[in-house]
């Protein structure tokens, strides 16, 4: 009896792993293309000297790409938005722009997370968490902290830091 159930779980065992490795490939499968960032739902706080941190919160349109190549597993992506404008210490600031291109990345996947790594000087990993898996359509979360720190146009306000959650609708290009 004890050999028939030691039997029947590690058959059990094998059938999740085989099931988890199909998920996974299909989701390599189907993110192979360009995806265009239709909609960008973030939230962020600046930093500011002499530290005061400043909340920013709202949504953007038409925010770049993602272009993944599920036979080389490399990516290119963009993401490139404003801000929404806000106040601070009563002041107006105007949107700040946010613009992030990698190129010539390498990805991987699971069924539901995303794991892109910058093969450039700076070796940074961008990892995201998968929403919404549908055919034509994804959703993807992420938070990180900018490297290269946008400044507020036409403002004396210096930025230190950035950190940012984003929430991305991705919406498969056709002909991609």
């Amino acid at each position: 009896m004890n050999k028939i159930f030691a039997l029947a779980l590690v058959c059990l065992i094998g059938l999740c792993t085989l099931t988890s490795c199909n998920k996974e490939k299909a989701l390599t499968r189907r993110l192979n293309g360009t995806w265009d960032i239709a909609n960008v739902k973030y939230k962020a706080t600046i930093t500011v000297p002499p530290g005061l941190e400043v909340p920013l919160e709202g949504t953007a349109t038409n925010g770049g790409y993602f272009k993944f190549d599920c036979k080389t597993m490399r990516n290119d992506f963009k993401i490139s938005f404003n801000t929404q404008a806000t106040s601070l210490l009563g002041q107006p600031v105007p949107s700040i722009p946010i613009n992030i291109e990698q190129l010539d990345n390498t990805w991987r996947n699971t069924i539901d997370s995303l794991l892109i790594t910058h093969t450039g000087a700076t070796g940074n990993d961008y990892k995201y968490l998968i929403l919404k898996n549908e055919r034509k359509a994804q959703q993807i979360q992420s938070s990180f902290e900018l490297k290269d720190i946008p400044q507020i146009p036409n403002s004396t306000i210096q930025i230190s830091k950035v950190n940012l959650d984003f929430t991305f609708d991705l919406v498969f290009r056709k002909g991609s």
